[in-house]
C-alpha cells in the first residue's frame, strides 16, 4: 500500500477525527483574537504580541502533528526470499543471526556479537554491552521491521514508533 493510498484511506475513514483539531483550533483562535483585539489593560503591547505568537505556534504545532505521516512502512507484495529459505530449513548467509521468538516470528540480530577474543582481560573493567537489537519479520506486510516498529491492526501496515 503506497503512502498516497494511506493518505486517501486516512481522509475517507478518519473524517470524524478531524473534529478534535478543528475544535481545538477554534478555541485557540478565540483566545488569540480576543487577546489581540481586546488586549489586557496594564500589559505592554509586546507582551500581548508574545501571547498571540505563542497561540499561533500552538496552532501550527497542532496541525503539523495532525498532518504528519505516522511512519507507515511500505508492505512488500510477496514473501522475502530469505524467509522462504529459513522456513524450508535451507542454509542462508549469516545464518547465526536468525532465530525465532516465543511466538514463532523470525528475528534477525542487527549487531553481530563481537568475537570472544575481544573480551577484556581479568582485572580490567568490563564495559557494559548494549542490548542486542533485532529486526522482526512481519508476515502480514512481508517486511523486516526495524526494532521500534509494530504492526498496526487498525491501519493494516507496520508503523515506526
Amino acid at each position: 500500500m503506497s503512502s498516497r493510498d494511506m493518505h486517501r484511506r486516512r481522509a475517507t475513514s478518519c473524517d470524524s477525527t478531524l473534529v478534535g483539531p478543528v475544535a481545538l483550533s477554534v478555541v485557540i483562535s478565540v483566545f488569540v483574537l480576543s487577546g489581540l483585539l481586546l488586549g489586557v489593560k496594564g500589559l505592554p503591547w509586546w507582551y500581548q504580541a508574545l501571547v498571540c505568537l505563542a497561540g499561533l505556534a500552538a496552532l501550527a504545532g497542532l496541525w503539523l502533528t495532525y498532518l504528519t505521516d505516522p511512519g507507515a512502512l511500505t508492505p512488500a507484495a510477496s514473501l522475502d526470499a530469505l524467509v522462504e529459505q529459513l522456513e524450508l530449513g535451507l542454509p542462508v548467509p549469516d545464518g547465526q543471526l536468525y532465530s525465532r521468538d516465543a511466538r514463532g516470528t523470525w528475528m534477525r540480530r542487527l549487531q553481530p556479537q563481537p568475537p570472544a577474543a575481544q573480551q577484556p582481560a581479568a582485572g580490567q573493567a568490563h564495559a557494559a554491552e548494549p542490548p542486542a537489537q533485532y529486526a522482526k519479520y512481519c508476515t502480514t506486510c512481508n517486511i523486516w521491521r526495524p526494532p521500534r516498529a509494530h504492526h498496526c491492526s487498525t491501519c493494516g501496515v507496520c508503523m515506526e514508533r
